[in-house]
């Protein structure tokens, strides 16, 4: 089950020293590290890999906590992996889901450990974004964790009245 918890990461804005660091230099250590994940190659992609381990033991949450979180980005990625070994060779394949993976890592912590206000705030500042262009991504920043909530409401509902929600085709669990 996977639910939208805004009000976790709020409540816990002040744990740990990743919560309490600038969003601006949160972002700008995002921004690095893509572009230490797309330009290294080989064993050099270990810095990238441990700049995010670090950020996610510093962070107080654990490992599982992200790994949970970002359960259907880790389905994607990893059809993503199998559909690559199609076309090119397992080593590649896998270089790239790794590359892919720290960065799913890096912005999961950043999405984590950060208030939506104070986010956007940052992203303002650093990409010098117009006003209106922040606002509508503020907006739907904090529209998506209350969609999620209400899917999960009415799936609950749903489960209440005796409708089988969570087996079958995407069909037959929309008719009951």
């Amino acid at each position: 089950m996977y639910t939208f918890s805004q009000a976790y990461s709020e409540k816990k804005n002040s744990i740990s020293f990743i919560h309490r660091i600038d969003p601006r230099l949160k972002l700008y250590g995002l921004v690095i590290c893509i572009i230490m994940c797309i330009t290294s190659g080989g064993a050099t992609v270990i810095i990238p890999f441990l700049f995010s381990a670090g950020m996610v033991m510093l962070s107080g949450m654990g490992v599982l906590y992200y790994l949970l979180k970002m359960k259907r980005v880790l389905i994607v990625l990893t059809v993503g992996f199998l559909l690559n070994l199609l076309v090119t060779t397992p080593g590649k394949a896998l270089m790239l889901y790794v590359k892919f993976l720290i960065i799913a890592f890096f912005c999961s912590v950043l999405i984590e450990t950060t208030a939506t206000r104070k986010l956007l705030d940052g992203m303002k500042k650093v990409f010098h974004l117009r006003e209106e262009t922040a606002m509508t991504m503020m907006i739907a920043l904090l529209f998506i964790p209350l969609l999620g909530n209400e899917m999960n409401e009415i799936r609950l509902a749903q489960a209440a009245r005796g409708a089988d929600v969570t087996e079958g085709a995407l069909a037959v669990r929309l008719k009951n």
